[in-house]
């Protein structure tokens, strides 16, 4: 079986990457064909598909000008680019699966359109609240938070919930209602996959 992850880091950034680079190790051993579609960055390993990768970005970068402020939203958003991107990586891999992870922002949730549009059934590993809660975590000052139920993601403007600008709150909600409204999850995701024991 060809298997392509999908996860805005190539390197190990955090515990989601270390399990994930585990993961596709342990495929690669039982005589699986992987590979990764991330952001490209020169921490991790080189691979044949880099020349197709997402193109670094730095969000927390506070030092930026409107336009580039404006151009980083709209690709967490919907990236155009990141799906353009993903095509290439499909042709030259084509993939029987894709394992989708921790893409939000860099390479947003619109590369889940691109496997559906390339017949790639897709399997979204669950690791964070972020399809119910824009701020990922479902907390607020300290307690647990439900406000966003029901899609009422406005609430992570007015919460108190994430730390970032107002700005980068009103992305966040903006990607939620709009990915909401074309119903990406419930349309491109063949499988969920839960942490164990849910």
């Amino acid at each position: 079986m060809t298997i392509l992850y999908c996860n805005k880091y190539n390197f190990a950034f955090s515990g989601t990457e270390a399990y994930l680079f585990d993961v596709m190790e342990l495929m690669r051993t039982r005589g699986h064909a992987v590979a990764l579609f991330s952001m490209a960055d020169p921490r991790g390993k080189a691979t044949e598909y880099d020349e197709h990768l997402v193109p670094h970005m730095d969000f927390k970068s506070g030092n930026r000008s409107i336009m580039r402020s404006a151009k980083l939203a709209l690709h967490a958003i919907y990236s155009y680019n990141a799906r353009a991107r993903l095509r290439k990586v499909i042709a030259a891999f084509r993939p029987d699966v894709a394992h989708v992870r921790n893409i939000y922002h860099h390479l947003s949730p619109s590369i889940l359109w691109e496997l559906k549009a390339q017949g790639v059934p897709v399997v979204y590993h669950i690791n964070d609240f972020k399809l119910l809660c824009p701020s990922y975590n479902m907390v607020s000052h300290g307690h647990a938070c439900e406000r966003c139920h029901n899609a009422k993601f406005w609430h992570v403007l007015t919460e108190g919930c994430y730390a970032g600008s107002h700005g980068s709150k009103l992305v966040l909600a903006a990607e939620a209602y709009f990915h909401n409204w074309l119903q990406t999850y419930e349309k491109c995701v063949t499988q969920f996959l839960p942490p164990a024991g849910l």
